[in-house]
């Protein structure tokens, strides 16, 4: 069996596992995989605490980078000067904007305070989309970075493996710095208005409180 053929099947296998452990996360509510594009959150039942926008794309670009990695250490048999500087500033920009998410969430957490992500989740796209006020357009405009430029990879990819030949290296695509820019603002956009997002909506439950003992006040008097 040729290494071509060997490589092929390994590009299969690790493709297939890709495949199974996505559907598994994303529909197989007893998975005991999805906490990890999960919140933290107070909310015992996985199924009910939300999802959260930086594990889900810490998760899209691992999936991407891996995948193109793999098929074109199929193709070409060679693993030598296939992660570009790109890949890594991708996986870097996930990574640090998943890191940016849990340690703000982590400084802000009180057993004593109802967080936004204590909230029961409300679908998918609602929880990565939405903070305190409901749907952001910061949050909005970092996900049509993320999948725009993620298909952008993708499609440059493909093109590059056209004509790819076994033992020829070809790094995965370039992307320029106009477009890790734009992903990198979006993202930091995106963690320094999570940081409003708990103090938020723990400003609001005192108020709450107040109204509730002012009502019940009221009732005792009447």
């Amino acid at each position: 069996m040729s290494s071509s053929t060997l490589g092929w099947i390994a590009a299969g296998i690790v493709i297939l596992i890709e495949i199974i452990f996505i559907f598994d996360v994303a529909f197989n509510k007893k998975s005991k995989l999805r906490p990890i594009i999960k919140d933290s959150s107070s909310q015992e039942d996985v199924n009910k605490k939300p999802y959260s926008f930086s594990r889900t794309q810490l998760l899209w670009w691992t999936v991407i980078v891996i995948t193109c990695f793999v098929i074109n250490m199929a193709i070409t048999g060679n693993i030598d000067g296939i992660i570009v500087g790109s890949s890594l500033v991708l996986l870097g920009i996930s990574a640090g904007t998943t890191l940016a998410g849990r340690v703000i969430d982590n400084s802000q957490s009180d057993a004593s305070d109802q967080t936004h992500q204590d909230e029961p989740s409300e679908g998918f796209w609602m929880d990565i989309l939405s903070d305190q006020n409901g749907v952001s357009i910061h949050r909005f405009q970092a996900l049509l970075f993320n999948i725009s430029i993620g298909i952008a990879f993708i499609v440059q990819f493909i093109a590059s493996m056209k004509s790819a030949t076994t033992g020829q290296v070809i790094p995965l695509p370039e992307l320029d710095q106009a477009s890790l820019g734009l992903l990198g603002i979006s993202s930091g956009t995106y963690a320094a208005l999570k940081f409003n997002e708990n103090l938020s909506s723990k400003s609001q439950a005192p108020a709450s409180t107040s109204t509730a003992t002012e009502t019940d006040s009221t009732a005792t008097t009447k």
